[in-house]
């Protein structure tokens, strides 16, 4: 696994911001939220930069 070694966030150039911690290798690493610009927003765990593990995927319309 990837050790951690910051954390903050970022806005992207589509409008998608992340929230939560980085790896060395500047993707995202451990917990954070990743809100996209339609309003669908995924809080969780995620690993080089994907979702994995446990996490919550919630859409513009409130559906879980």
């Amino acid at each position: 696994m990837v050790p951690i070694v910051a954390s903050g966030g970022y806005r992207y150039a589509d409008g998608s911001v992340y929230v939560g911690t980085w790896n060395n290798e500047g993707k995202r690493q451990g917990e954070g939220h990743l809100l996209f610009p339609e309003g669908t927003r995924y809080d969780g765990m995620f690993e080089n930069g994907l979702f994995h593990g446990f996490g919550v995927l919630t859409f513009a319309d409130s559906a879980k």
